[in-house]
C-alpha cells in the first residue's frame, strides 16, 4: 500500500532568481498523482547511477532530508523543503555561468521533495521535472507546460532506515537519474556533485570495463556457444562501435546499436516465424539484467559516461587459425560480414577476407 508521507512542489528560476513554493488544492493532488505515477517506482529503472552516502555524512541537502523526515509540524518541513529548493538555484546559477560562453542554457523545471511508503519499503525522492514555454491553444498566450514525453529531467532516490537517509552504523547508498546526461551536459555533475555533494561508488573507468565484459560475454554465450559464431563477431564489432562513438551508456542505446532491428541475426532468421519477436525481446531483457547479480547488487551503473582509454584495450580480439597462425582483430570493422567470409570448397573449410591491403602482401 502506498503512503505519500509528505509532498512540495517548487518553481525554480535562474532567469529570475527566485524559488517559489506553489501550492493549491488542485496542484498538490496533481503532484501527489504525479509521484504515484512516475516516482515511486523510479529506483527499479535500468537507467540508473547508484552513488554513496558515507556513515554520518551530512551534507546540506542531506541535513535537511533528515530534518523533513525528523520534523512535527507541516511548516517545519516545508522549511527545510525550501532550503533544498534555494540549494539548487544557487547551484543552477553557479553552472549556467559555466557554459553561457557555449551558448547554451539549463533547461527549465521545477522541483518535487517527497517521501513516501510503499509496502514496507520507505524512499526520499528529490526530482527536477522539464518545462517549456508554450502558448496556449485556448488564448495563444504564453505559458509553461511539462511535456508528454522526457518530462522528468533529473532524481535522485535515497532509502529510508530508521527515520533517517544518512545512517549512523553503515553506509548508505543513493540512486541519480539524470536523461540530459547523454548530451554532454554538465547538468550532471552539477546536480549529484554540486547540489547534492554524493560519492561515486563505481569509476567510468569500471564502469566501462564491467557492461563491456558482462555484454560481450553474454554476445558469446548467446551466440558463438550457440554456433552462431559470425554472429557473436558481429554483435562485438557493433558493441564496440558503440563503445566508441557515443559519450555515455545507457541500456537503450546501448541494445539499439549492438542488435538493431535484428535483422542481420542468423540466430533470429533461423527461428520459427511465431517465436521470433518473443525471442527477441528476451534478448533484450537479458542484456537489461546484465548489471546486476543474482542478490539484485549493481555490477555496473545503467547510465555512465564511457571511458574511451578503458574501451581502447577491450578492442582487440585474437582468433586461433591453426597452430601456427592468428588473426587478430584490432578494432571495429566496416561491413563485417562482408569483409570476413567462412566457406567450404573442394580443398576443405577456409575463410576469404578481402583486403587489397593483404592482397599485396601475399600476391
Amino acid at each position: 500500500m502506498l503512503s505519500i508521507d509528505f509532498s512540495a512542489y517548487y518553481s525554480v528560476d535562474i532567469e529570475s532568481n527566485s524559488v517559489v513554493k506553489q501550492s493549491s488544492a488542485q496542484l498538490d493532488a496533481n503532484i501527489k498523482n504525479y509521484i504515484t505515477e512516475h516516482l515511486v517506482n523510479i529506483h527499479q529503472e535500468e537507467d540508473i547511477r547508484k552513488y554513496s552516502i558515507k556513515q554520518n555524512q551530512a551534507t546540506q541537502v542531506l541535513s535537511c532530508m533528515n530534518q523533513i523526515l525528523q520534523a512535527s509540524s507541516k511548516e517545519d518541513k516545508i522549511e527545510y523543503a525550501q532550503q533544498i529548493a534555494n540549494r539548487l538555484l544557487a547551484k543552477e546559477v553557479e553552472a549556467q555561468a559555466k557554459i553561457n560562453h557555449l551558448n547554451s542554457e539549463l533547461q527549465k523545471g521545477g522541483l518535487i521533495i517527497t517521501h513516501f511508503t510503499n509496502e514496507s519499503e520507505k524512499f526520499f525522492v528529490v526530482a527536477k521535472v522539464h518545462f517549456i514555454d508554450v502558448r496556449m491553444e485556448s488564448n495563444f498566450e504564453k505559458g509553461k507546460a511539462t511535456p508528454e514525453k522526457e518530462h522528468m529531467l533529473k532524481t535522485v532516490i535515497i532509502p529510508i532506515d530508521n527515520n533517517s537517509v544518512t545512517y549512523a552504523t553503515q553506509e548508505n547508498y543513493a540512486l541519480v537519474t539524470d536523461s540530459t546526461k547523454s548530451k554532454g551536459s554538465l547538468a550532471a555533475t552539477f546536480w549529484w556533485k554540486e547540489f547534492l555533494e554524493l560519492i561515486v561508488i563505481i569509476t567510468d573507468e569500471d564502469n566501462t570495463n564491467k557492461a563491456f565484459n558482462k555484454i560481450d560475454g553474454y554476445l558469446r554465450k548467446k551466440f558463438f556457444d550457440q554456433n552462431y559464431k559470425m554472429d557473436y563477431f558481429y554483435s562485438r564489432n557493433s558493441l564496440i562501435s558503440y563503445m566508441k562513438s557515443s559519450p555515455s551508456f545507457t541500456f537503450n542505446t546501448a541494445i539499439a546499436s549492438i542488435m538493431g532491428d535484428f535483422s542481420t541475426l542468423d540466430y533470429i532468421t533461423a527461428l520459427p516465424e511465431e517465436n521470433k519477436e518473443v525471442e527477441k525481446a528476451k534478448i533484450i531483457e537479458e542484456i537489461k539484467k546484465l548489471n546486476k547479480n543474482k542478490n539484485d547488487e549493481i555490477i555496473f551503473d545503467g547510465n555512465f559516461a564511457i571511458d574511451k582509454n578503458a574501451i581502447k584495450a577491450k578492442m582487440k580480439k585474437v582468433i586461433k587459425l591453426d597452430t601456427s597462425i592468428s588473426l587478430t582483430l584490432d578494432d571495429e570493422i566496416q561491413n563485417l560480414r562482408d569483409k570476413i567470409v567462412a566457406e567450404t570448397d573442394a580443398k576443405g573449410k577456409h575463410i576469404k577476407i578481402y583486403s587489397e591491403q593483404g592482397y599485396n602482401e601475399f600476391k
